[in-house]
């Protein structure tokens, strides 16, 4: 999983120091970068953490900066995956107490 510790580190103005002696339990340097990197598997328990240090909502460690709506490049037909002549905006619309149906509008 990708995600954005490190640029959120970085923007705040913070060490890898900082941000483990934030934590709580506090961790270690080493630990965060690992988290950072990838090079550790980023558990709900670690972002919450991470995000309490650094101030943040947790779920800002793993959005992306700018919010693009999921595309519908291909379909399902008869004879199997077709590609779609233009991409069309994907919209998944939430149905109180019910199954949710595809959306698509063209963009």
């Amino acid at each position: 999983m990708i995600n954005r510790i490190r640029d959120i580190r970085r923007q705040k103005g913070l060490t890898l120091a900082e941000v483990a002696a934030r934590c709580d339990p506090a961790t270690t340097a080493q630990t965060i970068g690992r988290l950072e990197t990838g090079m550790r598997s980023l558990s709900l328990t670690w972002m919450n953490r991470i995000a309490e240090a650094l101030e943040i909502d947790p779920q800002a460690l793993v959005k992306a900066e700018s919010s693009t709506a999921p595309a519908v490049i291909a379909r399902l037909g008869v004879h199997g995956v077709e590609a779609v002549a233009r991409q069309v905006e994907a919209i998944f619309p939430v149905v109180p107490g019910g199954e949710a149906a595809l959306v698509v509008v063209s963009v």
